[in-house]
């Protein structure tokens, strides 16, 4: 499924809701006016797409759902969070250029300006710090996204293994199928590693040294950094590029 943001306060968008749960907008506008709670309209409406769609499971994907843990536990106390960490400045990366162009005749082409570094370095660094506040709690799931690029398949058999949840190989084929959860495009091929290190490309010395101001202690605690060296990485001065 598309990122819903079904769990986010606010309006409730039912047209652009039904579009990505692929729910007849009327069933959702029922759901809503016959529950007496927002979590209510949730369940009921995940359970429609479970039935629809055969499943026993659902998942909600929204990267803002990891500042909604205490209301997710809460109101599901059964729900596991799976917290899929990255390496900040391939996220600073990805998030500055998120939506910021388009493909054209193959190529993919800037229609719009990157969004400020530092708003994209702090989001990381709000995002994962609240995401590790829940770190202790029995329901909280850790994995690397770079763990899921190197060895897919292992790193969903130990994922699901501790959700309790069964492996099955069809899985890894999701992109050689008409998807049933998502139109995006990314589903209609295998996972890719060219966004890993991705910032060695992107960010020139200035840039990285921003991000390190502000990323370099998170990083360093998740280990993306050696604290000693920093790898070079995070110690460019601003005028050091060649």
């Amino acid at each position: 499924m598309r990122e819903s943001s079904i769990l986010q306060p606010g309006k409730l968008h039912t047209e652009k809701l039904a579009q990505r749960m692929k729910l007849p907008r009327e069933l959702l506008l029922e759901l809503a006016a016959t529950s007496r709670r927002h979590g209510e309209f949730v369940d009921r409406a995940f359970a429609e797409v479970c039935q629809q769609t055969q499943a026993s499971t659902w998942a909600e994907k929204s990267p803002r759902n990891v500042r909604r843990l205490a209301y997710i536990f809460r109101h599901f106390p059964k729900a596991r969070f799976v917290h899929v960490i990255r390496d900040g400045r391939d996220a600073v990366c990805s998030l500055r250029a998120h939506h910021r162009g388009r493909r054209i005749d193959g190529e993919e082409v800037q229609i719009a300006p990157l969004r400020p570094l530092e708003q994209c370095a702090r989001r990381w660094v709000d995002d994962v710090g609240a995401g590790l506040a829940w770190s202790h709690h029995p329901n909280y799931r850790e994995i690397r996204y770079e763990d899921l690029v190197s060895d897919l398949e292992g790193s969903l058999r130990r994922l699901l293994e501790s959700l309790g949840e069964r492996f099955s190989p069809e899985m890894l084929d999701y992109h050689r199928k008409q998807s049933a959860v998502s139109t995006e495009p990314n589903f209609s091929r295998p996972i890719f590693g060219t966004s890993v290190g991705r910032w060695r490309r992107d960010l020139s010395a200035e840039e990285l040294a921003q991000v390190g101001q502000l990323c370099g202690p998170l990083l360093e605690q998740l280990g993306y950094v050696d604290p000693e060296t920093a790898d070079g990485m995070l110690a460019a001065q601003p005028g050091s590029a060649g």
